[in-house]
């Protein structure tokens, strides 16, 4: 997704990118989307960071509202590819992992 935003971050493209992360994910009905996108190491790493900060001021605002820009269009792109892409390889993946199929025998 390259060239997907302005590399000159105004308020308008910050208000974007957190919007597409809210509408992709978190108004998302499906867990299944959820669940790939959280379960993303990048996001995870992000979303860690961002709840330290806001539990250390005292849960003002939403953790998404610490992130910086590079950390906003991460999330941005990993929501519209989790909101968006093809979900069935992750579904299988996990299936597989809760069974415990070991991948080398198929």
């Amino acid at each position: 997704m390259p060239g997907l935003f302005k590399k000159g971050r105004s308020k308008e493209e910050i208000d974007r990118m957190k919007n597409i992360v809210e509408t992709f994910i978190d108004k998302n009905m499906d867990p299944w989307r959820k669940a790939l996108f959280y379960s993303d190491p990048d996001v995870k790493k992000i979303l860690k960071r961002l709840y330290n900060e806001w539990e250390d001021s005292d849960y003002n605002g939403k953790p998404i509202d610490y992130a910086n820009p590079n950390e906003l269009e991460v999330l941005a792109k990993k929501a519209l590819s989790a909101g968006l892409g093809d979900i069935s390889r992750f579904q299988r993946e996990l299936s597989r992992d809760m069974i415990g199929e070991d991948r080398r025998g198929r």
